[in-house]
């Protein structure tokens, strides 16, 4: 029986997804969007309306709605997917760009705050740690935890997204709510974290191979809050929710990996902090968007058999 329910369920969440619904904007695309048309208006105060950077914002926002309404029309696996893709594709591609739109719109470095922010919490304990424990094979293994943020980030949501459209739905949109808030901490408080003073940590080839790729492709923006912390953390959760398994053979890496973002001098402990409150943010919005499916389901195709 309990067999029996399971699949029901799964059968359920799938079917949600084929069926017809009234238009709407998921909470990712709600909040991308209004970060886009933020920033868009932002740009257009300062620059103007044809600046090459809100003409991208702005592109990126109607290719979004588009891609909104050609999914809609026919409702497909393949179109929830395509639709998924492009608003996850349009926030990598946001993250560059923030390197030219920041310096328009908030042209100095908060560096002073954060650091600031930091002393009051922890006094100079992460300067004394990054200091006086600096090995160089040290390093170069916190290099290595530090670059699997890039492979948990894509092969997090892709594996949802290829092999279970509803749990995709519910990851999507926690993940893309939870950069979208904190593209606008960017914006807000742009930094180049504690590597501007204090230098890069010098390791063996490793370290100067990755950090060397790091700071090449950063958009010198990204301190805080720290998404790093934020989206891994984030995506454990889910795991922990949707996929047990993987959630374990993670964790340490993760661990591994929060602790190198310090060591290797790209964030204040402060930006760890608020990439914590804004990954249990976007967890709620996932789990309440799954509930929202789960809901809908069995309001259209009754209930369960043990609920008859």
């Amino acid at each position: 029986m309990n067999q029996h329910k399971s699949e029901r369920q799964n059968d359920l969440l799938k079917w949600t997804w084929r069926s017809p619904q009234t238009f709407s904007l998921l909470p990712h695309e709600l909040a991308f969007g209004l970060f886009l048309l933020i920033t868009w208006a932002r740009v257009v105060w300062v620059a103007g309306l044809l600046h090459p950077c809100a003409l991208t914002l702005f592109g990126f926002w109607i290719g979004g709605i588009i891609g909104v309404v050609w999914a809609h029309q026919h409702p497909t696996p393949t179109r929830w997917r395509a639709r998924l893709f492009i608003w996850g594709s349009m926030m990598g591609a946001t993250y560059l760009l923030l390197g030219r739109v920041v310096p328009l719109i908030h042209p100095t470095h908060e560096d002073s705050l954060l650091r600031a922010m930091e002393f009051a919490l922890v006094r100079d304990l992460p300067q004394l740690l990054m200091v006086d424990w600096q090995r160089p094979w040290l390093t170069d293994l916190c290099t290595l935890f530090y670059l699997f943020f890039f492979y948990y980030i894509f092969a997090g949501p892709l594996h949802y997204w290829w092999r279970d459209l509803p749990r995709a739905k519910a990851c999507f949109g926690g993940l893309i709510c939870m950069y979208s808030i904190g593209y606008l901490g960017y914006t807000c408080l742009p930094a180049l974290g504690p590597v501007n003073q204090l230098g890069v940590s010098q390791g063996g080839w490793i370290a100067q191979t990755g950090m060397t790729f790091v700071m090449e492709r950063c958009n010198k923006v990204d301190v805080f809050p720290s998404i790093h912390f934020a989206a891994t953390f984030y995506l454990l959760l889910f795991d922990y929710k949707n996929y047990r398994a993987r959630f374990w053979w993670l964790l340490l890496p993760c661990i591994g990996l929060w602790f190198s973002t310090v060591y290797l001098r790209f964030h204040y402990v402060v930006d760890l902090l608020a990439g914590m409150m804004l990954a249990f943010a976007a967890f709620w919005v996932a789990t309440a968007i799954q509930q929202s499916l789960a809901t809908a389901a069995h309001n259209r195709q009754g209930p369960l058999p043990d609920e008859e």
